[in-house]
């Protein structure tokens, strides 16, 4: 993030990207699950900054320079490459690439850099997921299909807007990141679009790409699970608050003159400071982080807005807690946790998972209304912000 908004804006800028993107919550989140997002984050930042740096101090030597940018084309066509076999979506990083390479392209090597990247970059990319997947290997048509056609299952409901679906629309994402960005961000993010849309550079077309691009992915059907599928957007959040900061730092030397000289590094400090204190109050539950002009998660858990503890937020310690105090022979009920297959119980209690609350001795609650029979009593909740996650029963 460093050099990347470095490039784009100036060192102090790409000095506080790096700090508000290590602290936004919804990074901090997904920085922790084993999953596809925290590469994914990884191969957008590396694609971009070796996109930036293709025409670097290149040889005056015409066959030189050419051959110097081939290799860098090829570096950047294999994180492509690397980042569409670690997920689908990040094919989108290809056309982000390609739009850094030929806006920074200075004009002697614009026609090189057009006629090169639109071969060496997609051969290059082509063969990276390929050497990497090996189910290509013997029917690669076979194996893509059977994966594209994973895309067309619907995924399970969800609360969004107030209802609950499993077909939410276009705006799906975009409302997301709105709803799960920290308040002073946005405050900021505002202030990067004021001052886009004043200068209308270079750096705010490829911040602004950077953005867009990953929001193509609304057009699929996978629009489900928050920011999770539009990760590289939180990347570009974190660029555009921090020369959103730039800007009002800027203003204030104008009006204030010397006095405001110390303006960037407190606005700086003081924004490091209010996300800290985001990331103590929400711990552990990043995951589950709204924004403060949504309500926080009490509000959009009673409203239905948003979907909250739908990744295991809180139930190990529902589990664990009837894994400490059942009898050896205790009954236990899951089903009413979604998805159930994050219940892992003590090894003797499997073999008495009943199906019905009324068989059982311990009913755990997570994610989803569940009737339980009224000589229920709760004996251990995992409440955040009001808003209880899990309820483990005992009858």
């Amino acid at each position: 993030m460093v050099p990347i908004a470095s490039r784009l804006y100036s060192l102090r800028v790409g000095l506080l990207a790096g700090v508000i993107a290590a602290l936004l919550p919804p990074l901090v989140a997904h920085g922790q699950i084993v999953g596809h997002e925290a590469p994914t984050v990884l191969w957008w930042s590396l694609g971009s900054v070796l996109a930036l740096g293709v025409h670097d101090a290149l040889p005056e030597d015409p066959r030189a320079a050419r051959r110097t940018l081939i290799l860098r084309l090829v570096a950047v066509g294999a994180v492509v490459g690397v980042a569409v076999a670690s997920r689908f979506v990040n094919g989108l990083l290809g056309p982000l690439c390609a739009i850094i390479v030929v806006i920074q392209a200075p004009a002697r090597l614009r026609t090189a850099t057009l006629a090169w990247g639109a071969g060496v970059m997609p051969l290059t990319a082509i063969a990276t997921v390929y050497a990497l997947w090996p189910r290509l290997w013997l029917h690669p048509l076979e194996s893509l299909g059977r994966s594209f056609d994973k895309l067309d299952t619907l995924h399970a409901m969800e609360p969004f807007l107030g209802t609950v679906t499993n077909t939410p629309g276009p705006h799906y994402f975009v409302v997301y990141l709105f709803a799960t960005l920290p308040a002073g961000v946005l405050a900021l993010v505002i202030a990067w679009l004021v001052r886009s849309l004043r200068e209308r550079d270079r750096s705010a077309l490829l911040v602004a790409a950077w953005f867009v691009l990953p929001l193509v992915v609304s057009a699929s059907p996978v629009r489900q699970d928050g920011v999770r599928y539009v990760m590289p957007c939180l990347l570009a959040f974190a660029t555009m608050a921090a020369a959103g900061a730039d800007l009002i730092a800027s203003q204030l030397s104008r009006v204030l003159g010397p006095r405001a000289r110390h303006g960037f590094p407190a606005l700086a400090g003081a924004l490091a400071l209010y996300l800290g204190i985001t990331l103590v109050r929400t711990a552990p539950y990043y995951l589950d982080y709204f924004g403060e002009h949504v309500g926080g998660v009490n509000t959009v858990a009673r409203a239905r807005w948003f979907e909250t503890a739908w990744w295991g937020e809180g139930l190990d310690r529902a589990v664990d807690y009837v894994n400490t105090h059942a009898a050896p022979g205790d009954r236990v009920h899951r089903d009413c946790v979604l998805p159930n297959h994050l219940a892992w119980f003590r090894e003797d209690l499997w073999a008495n998972l009943v199906p019905d609350t009324r068989q059982a001795t311990w009913i755990v609650t997570y994610s989803r209304p569940c009737r339980v029979p009224d000589d229920a009593r709760p004996v251990y909740r995992v409440t955040v912000d009001g808003i209880d996650f899990a309820t483990v029963y005992r009858r």
